[in-house]
């Protein structure tokens, strides 16, 4: 994953401000930091485009730990 941040259409102006913050200015990217070589804003873990991103999404926005049940199953 970490090889990832450097060509991220998200994350990619952030790493490189972090990385080299003397070559841009710096301030939209204040919030960003990184720790062991993995990209933060502020706490937060940025995670790259890629199938993990994706993965995740799924299981925290649909999957029996978070989400919704949908439009049909609310209750009016």
């Amino acid at each position: 994953m970490k090889e990832l941040y450097a060509e991220d259409a998200d994350f990619a102006e952030a790493w490189k401000a972090c990385k080299a913050p003397w070559s841009m200015d710096r301030t939209p990217y204040l919030d960003f930091h990184i720790q062991e070589g993995f990209l933060f804003k502020n706490q937060q873990l940025c995670i790259p485009r890629s199938s993990l991103r994706l993965n995740l999404v799924r299981e925290l926005h649909g999957g029996g730990l978070g989400g919704h049940f949908g439009v049909d199953k609310q209750r009016w």
